[in-house]
């Protein structure tokens, strides 16, 4: 899904309205955050994933980074973090744990597949 929330969501939004995406970059349209963030209708701008992932070198603006950077720079509440927001002790516990699964799985009469 992309552009989800577009310029016309965004304007739907009261001033000062807050947009937080941790879901995938694409679904926020790109132009349409950084001119409300940029002409102040958005009150701030929180992230855990950009617009291109992972960056490609030749990306100036390295997937969005750079230009929330300028925003940040000019004061405008822009929050980003290197795709993190998921990764909790209840997180790791899981993923431990389905990787266990997994890989016990492949070596049906091993110890790991029963559990030792």
């Amino acid at each position: 899904a992309r552009s989800l929330v577009d310029g016309e969501v965004l304007r739907a939004m009261p001033p000062g309205g807050i947009v937080v995406n941790v879901a995938r970059g694409s679904i926020v349209d790109r132009s349409a955050a950084l001119e409300a963030l940029e002409g102040g209708h958005l009150g701030g701008f929180a992230t855990d994933v950009f617009w291109k992932e992972p960056f490609d070198a030749k990306d100036e603006q390295q997937g969005g980074v750079k230009q929330l950077q300028e925003l940040r720079n000019k004061g405008c509440n822009v929050v980003m973090t290197p795709h993190v927001a998921g990764t909790t002790d209840r997180s790791m516990e899981k993923m431990a744990d389905i990787f266990s699964k997994n890989l016990a799985s492949g070596f049906p009469g091993s110890a790991a597949a029963h559990g030792r």
